[in-house]
């Protein structure tokens, strides 16, 4: 029995300390991000970034309209070596509960644009072929951006 007291003791204390140093913290927590980064094939950077231009620039747009997402970007660069990425796709949202039925909210978007969920599919399952051709998907991630107090 003493020794679950000392447990619950130790536990209360860690939480008090835990909470405490959370406050004391320099930085809040911010938006969310969805990662992308591509390694696309030499000589096709221009070739993949306008495949992107259709659906990005229509889709996402229309998502921001509907704040469904914050904000997008789409940054390319040079690949630090044969192994890196050059190709980054950055999708912001408000917070972790905003990634909770996203796929949901961006097939109704590109089904209103397209004019019904068969052509959308279509669309984007041809689109999806275009692209695995000349890029590889290197990896994703989720980030939370970061905000220093003062």
């Amino acid at each position: 029995m003493n020794i679950l007291r000392s447990l619950a003791a130790v536990l209360l204390l860690a939480a008090a300390a835990s909470s405490a140093s959370a406050a004391d913290k320099n930085y809040t927590r911010g938006s969310v991000w969805l990662v992308s980064m591509i390694q696309v094939e030499p000589g096709k950077g221009d070739d993949y970034i306008d495949s992107l231009k259709q659906e990005y620039t229509t889709v996402y747009e229309e998502a921001i309209k509907q704040k469904v997402i914050l904000s997008y970007k789409i940054l390319e660069g040079d690949a630090a070596n044969p192994n890196d990425w050059d190709v980054m796709i950055e999708t912001e949202v408000a917070n972790f509960a905003a990634i909770d039925g996203l796929e949901a909210k961006f097939d109704a978007i590109a089904e209103k644009i397209l004019g019904s969920q068969a052509k959308a599919d279509e669309t984007d399952k041809q689109a999806m072929a275009a692209r695995a051709a000349i890029r590889k998907i290197f990896g994703e991630k989720v980030m939370q951006e970061i905000h220093y107090t003062k």
